[in-house]
């Protein structure tokens, strides 16, 4: 799993994704995607500086990742 960018983040896996989820550390959700192919854009010019946790469902698993907003 890779993530990549700044006003947008690009999510890319050699599994095929099928949801991509962005979460705050108090779990509530702010972004929701689903996805059908092995990489995916997310716009988050709009959130707030913080830390997120990014929640990626493959079809081998689901992976967590770590995404500084600044």
């Amino acid at each position: 799993m890779e993530l990549s960018g700044s006003g947008n983040v690009t999510v890319a896996s050699s599994f095929r994704i099928g949801d991509v989820e962005l979460l705050d550390l108090n779990g509530r959700s702010h972004l929701r995607t689903t996805v059908d192919g092995l990489s995916a854009a997310l716009d988050i010019s709009s959130l707030p500086a913080g830390t997120y946790i990014v929640r990626i469902t493959t079809s081998a698993g689901t992976a967590y990742k770590k995404l500084v907003v600044k």
